[in-house]
């Protein structure tokens, strides 16, 4: 999995647009591989790693956006 990690960082940079995010993205994708129960075995632990932390990625965006739209609903509202 160490071997991956600077080439799944380097995509995730460049969904997210931020290094620290893509790097916490990265963490919690391996520590949830990590946990998971080995049966059935991961065959390809690239493509796993790549696919996971896609998905991660989108979810990190929605949480964003989520939070934006809260937060200008918010100042809407005070004014």
């Amino acid at each position: 999995m160490e071997k991956y990690r600077l080439e799944v960082s380097r995509f995730l940079i460049r969904k997210v647009g931020c290094a620290e995010t893509a790097e916490d993205i990265f963490q919690s994708v391996a520590e949830n591989m990590l946990r998971r129960n080995p049966d059935p075995p991961i065959d390809d632990v690239r493509a796993f790693l790549y696919r996971a932390a896609k998905s991660a990625a989108v979810n990190q965006q929605r949480t964003d956006r989520t939070l934006d739209d809260n937060h200008l609903e918010d100042r809407c509202l005070g004014e």
